[in-house]
């Protein structure tokens, strides 16, 4: 893609939904993408977020996936929100994943049942929690405890941990 226009970039976002998993990826394909990411940080369009959202593939995008969260912090929780609470519930293993790190941001009671749905999916559980644990909401705790029962790894361990002793209200502890 040489030239980037605001069709051009959602023409090929509306195209890969969701990107080719790394090992498939292009070179081309995540160049172009990451100019695309670019663009829209220079130029805000909010046809993209939900584009941009379903978009990440399989792995890590060779570094750019990581990046796009800073095309969302230009938008206000009302254009997102919506949006990542579906990209949450996504068929798409990497679209959850990258949406659970980018929740974090966007911390909004809207998305709390979809952040519960997926602290049963190992790979998002750390960023699920740390999400869970910025909206507040002390009915998540027994899900944050059953996740603790049957979680063995140590650092997902101390993250829940934490979230839970954070959501417990005073008087419990």
């Amino acid at each position: 893609m040489s030239e980037i226009s605001k069709d051009s970039a959602l023409d090929f976002l509306a195209k890969h939904q969701p990107m080719p998993p790394d090992r498939e990826l292009s070179e081309e394909q995540i160049v172009t993408y990451d100019e695309i990411r670019k663009y829209f940080i220079a130029n805000p369009a909010i046809e993209c977020i939900p584009l941009l959202l379903n978009s990440f593939g399989d792995g890590g995008g060779f570094g750019v996936y990581q990046l796009v969260e800073d095309v969302f912090i230009g938008f206000s929780p009302e254009d997102v929100v919506p949006h990542l609470a579906v990209a949450l519930r996504s068929p798409h293993a990497g679209v959850r994943f990258w949406s659970s790190q980018i929740a974090q941001s966007f911390p909004d009671p809207r998305l709390t049942d979809a952040l519960v749905a997926l602290l049963a999916d190992e790979h998002c559980v750390p960023f699920a929690v740390t999400a869970l644990e910025m909206i507040g909401d002390p009915s998540t705790i027994p899900a944050l405890e059953a996740t603790l029962q049957r979680t063995s790894d140590a650092y997902d361990r101390g993250v829940i941990t934490q979230a839970i002793d954070a959501l417990r209200p005073r008087s419990e502890t």
